[in-house]
Protein backbone atom coordinates (compact mmCIF):
# COMPACT_ATOMS: atom_id res chain seq x y z
CA UNK A 1 0.00 0.00 0.00
CA UNK A 2 1.53 3.49 -0.62
CA UNK A 3 -0.76 5.34 2.06
CA UNK A 4 2.21 5.55 4.05
CA UNK A 5 1.07 3.66 6.62
CA UNK A 6 2.63 1.08 7.95
CA UNK A 7 0.89 -2.56 8.34
CA UNK A 8 2.04 -4.68 10.64
CA UNK A 9 1.20 -8.95 11.11
CA UNK A 10 -1.32 -10.05 13.49
CA UNK A 11 1.27 -12.37 15.07
CA UNK A 12 3.18 -9.24 16.27
CA UNK A 13 0.30 -7.53 17.93
CA UNK A 14 0.07 -7.22 21.77
CA UNK A 15 -2.47 -6.22 24.08
CA UNK A 16 -3.21 -2.49 25.22
CA UNK A 17 -1.79 -1.81 21.14
CA UNK A 18 -2.75 1.64 19.33
CA UNK A 19 -3.20 2.89 15.96
CA UNK A 20 -3.07 -0.73 14.64
CA UNK A 21 -3.07 -1.68 11.00
CA UNK A 22 -2.94 -5.03 9.52
CA UNK A 23 -4.01 -6.25 5.90
CA UNK A 24 -6.53 -9.32 6.41
CA UNK A 25 -9.11 -11.62 5.21
CA UNK A 26 -11.88 -11.83 6.71
CA UNK A 27 -12.56 -15.97 8.27
CA UNK A 28 -16.41 -15.48 9.61
CA UNK A 29 -18.61 -13.05 10.77
CA UNK A 30 -19.87 -14.56 14.81
CA UNK A 31 -21.94 -12.30 16.00
CA UNK A 32 -23.79 -8.60 15.03
CA UNK A 33 -25.73 -6.99 17.56
CA UNK A 34 -27.86 -4.18 18.10
CA UNK A 35 -27.50 -2.17 21.28
CA UNK A 36 -29.18 0.78 22.71
CA UNK A 37 -27.01 3.56 23.68
CA UNK A 38 -27.53 6.04 26.64
CA UNK A 39 -28.81 8.18 24.61
CA UNK A 40 -31.88 6.82 23.51
CA UNK A 41 -30.42 5.45 19.97
CA UNK A 42 -28.67 2.05 18.82
CA UNK A 43 -25.61 1.07 17.16
CA UNK A 44 -24.61 -2.54 15.71
CA UNK A 45 -21.69 -3.82 16.88
CA UNK A 46 -20.18 -6.90 15.17
CA UNK A 47 -17.22 -9.32 16.05
CA UNK A 48 -15.81 -11.15 13.45
CA UNK A 49 -12.57 -13.29 12.71
CA UNK A 50 -9.89 -11.86 10.81
CA UNK A 51 -6.46 -13.86 9.96
CA UNK A 52 -3.40 -13.00 7.86
CA UNK A 53 -0.76 -15.40 7.17
CA UNK A 54 0.82 -15.37 10.48
CA UNK A 55 -2.22 -15.51 13.21
CA UNK A 56 -6.04 -15.07 13.42
CA UNK A 57 -7.90 -12.44 16.11
CA UNK A 58 -10.92 -11.50 16.66
CA UNK A 59 -12.33 -7.88 14.86
CA UNK A 60 -14.95 -5.90 16.63
CA UNK A 61 -16.67 -3.04 14.73
CA UNK A 62 -19.59 -1.47 14.40
CA UNK A 63 -22.08 0.38 12.40
CA UNK A 64 -21.07 1.55 8.85
CA UNK A 65 -17.59 -1.27 9.25
CA UNK A 66 -20.29 -4.00 9.72
CA UNK A 67 -21.99 -3.44 5.99
CA UNK A 68 -18.51 -4.67 4.11
CA UNK A 69 -18.05 -7.64 6.66
CA UNK A 70 -17.90 -10.70 4.09
CA UNK A 71 -16.46 -13.88 4.69
CA UNK A 72 -13.54 -14.00 2.22
CA UNK A 73 -13.14 -10.30 1.88
CA UNK A 74 -9.57 -8.20 1.88
CA UNK A 75 -9.73 -5.51 4.39
CA UNK A 76 -7.67 -2.93 5.41
CA UNK A 77 -7.61 -2.70 9.72
CA UNK A 78 -6.62 1.42 10.25
CA UNK A 79 -6.11 2.93 13.68
CA UNK A 80 -7.65 -0.20 16.14
CA UNK A 81 -6.94 -0.37 19.43
CA UNK A 82 -5.74 -4.02 20.80
CA UNK A 83 -7.55 -5.24 24.26
CA UNK A 84 -8.15 -8.54 26.11
CA UNK A 85 -11.47 -9.97 26.87
CA UNK A 86 -11.31 -12.49 28.99
CA UNK A 87 -8.73 -14.72 27.91
CA UNK A 88 -8.75 -13.78 24.44
CA UNK A 89 -7.11 -10.47 22.61
CA UNK A 90 -9.26 -8.48 19.69
CA UNK A 91 -8.30 -5.75 17.57
CA UNK A 92 -11.39 -2.91 18.49
CA UNK A 93 -12.38 0.27 15.83
CA UNK A 94 -13.38 3.05 17.66
CA UNK A 95 -13.97 7.03 17.19
CA UNK A 96 -10.88 7.53 15.03
CA UNK A 97 -10.47 3.41 13.30
CA UNK A 98 -11.57 2.40 10.14
CA UNK A 99 -12.26 -0.99 7.98
CA UNK A 100 -12.22 -0.44 4.33
CA UNK A 101 -12.25 -3.28 1.48
CA UNK A 102 -9.14 -3.57 -0.71
CA UNK A 103 -9.64 -4.86 -4.26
Amino acid sequence: MSDGINFCRIEDLTPNDTNVNVICRLVRVTSVLTKKRSDGGSCKVATAVIADSTASITLMAKNEEIDQLEPGVVLAVRNGDCRVIGDNMIIAIEKFGSVSLLK
